[in-house]
This record gives C-alpha cells, structure tokens and sequence, in this order.
C-alpha cells in the first residue's frame, strides 16, 4: 500500500492593511509618544504612508537617498517649495528659535537672490538640518503628525549619534575606546543613512499624494450653491 499523504497546513491569512509596520526589535526600547513641545502632536491626520512602508513605495527616492543623500534633499525640498508655493529661507527658518544665527535671513543676504546655490551648500553641508526643516515645511503645510513607528526610529538614530559622540569623547581620555568609537561610528552612519532614506521617500510620496489632490480639485467641475452643476454661459462673439 502507498504512504498515506501528508495533511495539508490551512495557508497562512494575508497580512491585514491596518496591521502595524514592522519596526527593529531595539527601536521598542523608545517611546512612540509626541515629544512635550513637539507642536506637530494634536494633529490627527498622518502620512500617507510610514518611514518603515516607504522604501516599498517609493524604492528609487529611498535607493538615491541612500546613495545621493545630498542630492535628493535639494530636489525633495525644490518640489516641497514647488507644491507649497513657499520661498526658499535657510533651513526653512526653522532653527531661528533655536539660538542659530547662521540660518537668519540678515546673515545670509544672498538666500533671495540666489535660492537655488543656497539650498545646494545647505543641502551638502547640514544635511540633517536639511531633511529635518523639509519635513517640518510639509507637517506645517498640510497639518500632519508623525507615526509612532517614525518617533521611535528617529530617537533610535539620535540615541546612536549621540553615544557616538560620546565614544569619541572617551576616546581623548583612554584609547581603548578608540575601536568602539569606530564601530559605533559606522553603525551610526548606516542607521543615519537609512533613516534620512525613508523619511525621503515619505516625504516624496506624501508631496505627490498632495499635488493629485489638488489637481483633481482644479479639474472638478464648477457646482452651484444648488448643488448642481453650473450651465456654461454662451460667450458673446
């Protein structure tokens, strides 16, 4: 007699929409809650996709954010400005009430005549600030909250920039510190990489979500306080 067959196992249920995104194990040692003076933290709308989803949704933003991090900032912001309607400033201005002075307009009279080669040295040479006051431009315009997912990967990345620091610090103390200076430096750099990436990718997505929604509504036909639709009036020749 032949061998019995073998039970087949009931296929394993799709994964829910609504199912929370993956996140790194060590980013649960974070809270996901809005920071006391986070401004952004009564809003109730979020983006329209998370940090984690984004490199799905938008693989090549994600891979040149990687890879072009400088670059895709420039264009992320220029498209920012774009659908906006914003002008360009110095970090968007967003670091005037945090005591820099190197981002307020007096200091830099150049920033209005010339936005374009300003955004580029301020894309090339802070750009954590860079990616940071294009997201606070986009969260502003259209009154956004970050997920809790986002909060605990930034403060996951901060956490490691700040004990790389501190490793270095060590380092001019004791050199045995030197080496793991290094790898908490490398790792860092990885983790920064990757986080400035994705939040590329939401960022574009969530630019190109916004402008089809405001193109359909230029499209939309013109309605009457009636609720019906406007008669075109003939044009006198």
């Amino acid at each position: 007699p032949g061998a019995a067959p073998r039970p087949r196992h009931p296929p394993a249920p799709a994964p829910s929409r609504d199912a929370p995104p993956p996140t790194m194990v060590c980013c649960f040692l974070f809270s996901d809650e809005p920071h006391e003076d986070d401004k952004h933290g009564h809003h109730t709308v979020e983006f329209q996709v998370a940090m984690t989803r984004s490199c799905c949704k938008e693989p090549l933003c994600c891979l040149a954010g990687c890879v072009l991090p400088c670059c895709t900032q420039y264009v992320i912001r220029k498209k920012a400005l774009r659908i906006t309607d914003t002008k360009y400033s110095c970090c968007q201005s967003y670091l005037d009430d945090h005591g820099c002075c190197c981002c307020k307009p007096k200091n830099i009279p150049c920033q209005e005549a010339c936005p374009s080669p300003c955004l580029a040295i301020e894309a090339s040479c802070c750009n954590p600030c860079a990616v940071s006051a294009t997201r606070q431009l986009i969260m502003d315009k259209y009154e956004l909250k970050s997920d809790p997912c986002d909060r605990r990967l930034i403060r996951f990345n901060n956490c490691l920039q700040a004990l790389t620091c501190i490793c270095y610090c060590l380092s001019l103390v004791n050199e045995n510190f030197k080496e793991c200076a290094r790898i908490c430096d490398c790792i860092s750099s990885v983790v920064y990489q990757c986080t400035t990436a994705c939040m590329a990718a939401q960022m574009d997505y969530e630019l190109k979500y916004q402008e089809r929604i405001a193109s359909e509504r230029m499209d939309r036909p013109l309605v009457a306080e009636t609720g019906e639709k406007a008669d075109a009036q003939p044009v006198d020749t």
